[in-house]
């Protein structure tokens, strides 16, 4: 069987069954409520539905973002076809009924399986002749006899970024300034199948969530317990816009646990006066010579030493970022207060990307606010042991790959200069930060203007390029700016925590003062923000069993 081939399926209909206009019937239900379950009814609740290994195939695709379809045939001929958002078991389908048209509800019993559909469109029956079997290469298809569903795949359809023509073109363009959010959309999934084929299991949401957060600002922290790939997946985002180490666009600096001040990132001058440069500076001097490329360093273990001794300057330099002409720059890392750092003046460039990783244990130290309120904070607890060999076409060489810095650079520095067009959007998402703000003032865990803007570009960005659902974006932001800044052993927490699982869960107040983490796992189903809702539930078991709730484990 060819595995690269992109897996769709058919499945036959008869309008005389029912006496009902099959297509219309689900379309109108798609019109209404967004989506629609098409029930594979069989002759017995025993016969065959979806098969097992093509229910992971599909599930697998559309996790990646590959456009699924499910093509419908009656007579012999194709009808339509309809983007498949998933394949749902009979207890699914069931749980569904709403989605599912009322005419066959009475033989649900029989319905073995159903398709979830985002959308169903009328197209030209001659696509029949693009058919082919799928794991064979121009197979035929017998759509004439009675097997339901048939599996297919589109001939000359190749859905990945890496291998098709036309995509590595764009792969090759330095014009990213006129870009349509889905060839942004193309290109991360590109990078998602890249780094999924080396043997590490990122969600396309996460990668999305990563390529934002940095959009956003050029910081990021990635947490989690040791052996996540944190660094691997800094390491592999990069070489998938060009950057590695053979160009040095890329640098993994370990940090040190006797790292007490800047001089091993910036400089120093020695007994002889001369000036060494430290690895930052070295880096900085590098983008700085290549400013449409984009450089990462991955800070590898960045709280092995107190990060407000050794990163203090960058910290404060980052926030002086301001617009000059087309370009970003900030204060001069000199900035007049010491002249014998460096030799010459030099900023924090604009196509320079910082990522910090982070484990939380005895030989670690924890952050200061004035880190957290930088950054944003990405935490990689998940793991998939279940997956080993997996499929490796998208590893290529990607030394070739230029990928100018306007895809991954910063949009906003200021609220002002949003869009016209997303103002009324943005009134609406900070209303909802000012919410969430009104809940930590009780405890005086508020935060400034610099953590409602930086949620602010993130779910403008989000917003612009179409990425995540918008729900699931603010659910990232709420777990990954305000969760980190709250910890504590007083009254005052727990009450903090409880109100803000109450919005995770839609403002329905059902966490009691007694028994307020039993009712919290209770109702974790209902959340909008399954993701913040999770974790404040860990939180609320610490102050609970442990006497102190903290983001970090």
């Amino acid at each position: 069987m060819n595995n690269n081939q992109v897996m769709h399926i058919i499945l036959k209909y008869n309008n005389n069954v029912y006496a009902v206009d099959t297509i219309n019937k689900h379309r109108s239900i798609i019109e209404t409520k967004g989506k629609v379950v098409w029930g594979i009814i069989k002759p017995s609740e025993n016969s065959p539905g979806v098969a097992k290994d093509k229910v992971i195939k599909i599930k697998d695709q559309i996790s990646n973002n590959i456009e699924t379809w499910a093509f419908f045939v009656t007579g012999g001929k194709v009808r339509a076809k309809g983007k498949i958002a998933d394949i749902l078991s009979k207890e699914e389908v069931s749980d569904k009924i709403y989605l599912v048209p009322e005419y066959y509800h009475k033989d649900l019993d029989r319905c073995v399986s159903g398709v979830l559909l985002e959308d169903i469109t009328l197209i030209d029956s001659d696509i029949i002749n693009k058919f082919e079997r799928y794991g064979t290469e121009g197979g035929s298809v017998a759509v004439g006899n009675q097997t339901n569903p048939l599996y297919i795949s589109l001939i000359d359809d190749n859905q990945s970024f890496y291998k098709n023509e036309k995509s590595k073109e764009l792969v090759s363009n330095k014009q990213w300034e006129n870009l349509k959010p889905h060839e942004i959309k193309e290109y991360l999934n590109g990078v998602s199948q890249y780094i999924n084929s080396v043997g590490f299991i990122y969600e396309f949401n996460d990668l999305c969530n990563f390529y934002l957060s940095l959009k956003t600002k050029p910081f990021v922290i990635l947490a989690g317990i040791s052996g996540t790939g944190k660094s691997r997946l800094t390491r592999l985002f990069a070489e998938a816009l060009g950057a590695n180490t053979t160009n040095e666009r890329f640098r993994m600096i370990s940090v040190k646990p006797d790292w007490n001040d800047s001089a091993d990132l910036f400089g120093y001058k020695n007994i002889t006066d001369k000036f060494i440069k430290g690895v930052l500076t070295e880096a900085i001097e590098d983008a700085l010579k290549n400013i449409n490329l984009p450089y990462f360093i991955c800070l590898d273990e960045m709280n092995l030493a107190r990060v407000e001794y050794y990163f203090s300057e960058y910290l404060s330099l980052i926030e002086s970022r301001r617009r000059h002409g087309n370009f970003i720059v900030s204060d001069s890392i000199n900035n007049g207060e010491n002249p014998s750092r460096i030799e010459n003046k030099i900023y924090i460039p604009e196509n320079l990307y910082i990522v910090g990783t982070v484990n939380m244990d005895d030989t670690t130290f924890g952050f200061s606010r004035k880190v957290l309120d930088r950054a944003n904070t990405l935490e990689f607890n998940d793991v998939n042991l279940n997956k080993l060999f997996l499929e490796n076409e998208y590893l290529e060489d990607k030394g070739d790959i230029v990928i100018h810095n306007d895809f991954i650079k910063s949009t906003y520095l200021s609220p002002q200069e949003i869009e016209e067009e997303y103002r009324e959007y943005s009134i609406t998402v900070n209303n909802r930060i000012a919410e969430i703000n009104e809940i930590l003032k009780k405890g005086k865990r508020h935060f400034g203007y610099r953590v409602r803007e930086e949620i602010l570009y993130y779910m403008v960005e989000n917003k612009k390029l179409s990425l995540l659902d918008e729900n699931v974006a603010f659910d990232y932001q709420l777990s990954q700016k305000i969760l980190p800044l709250i910890n504590g052993s007083q009254v005052i927490v727990k009450d903090i925590l409880v109100d803000l699982f109450n919005i995770c869960i839609g403002n329905k107040v059902v966490v009691s003062e007694v028994d307020y983490l039993e009712d919290a796992f209770k109702n974790l189903d209902n959340a909008i923000y399954k993701k913040s809702a999770s974790k404040i539930i860990e939180m609320l078991r610490g102050y609970k069993y442990d006497g102190f709730a903290t983001f970090w484990f």
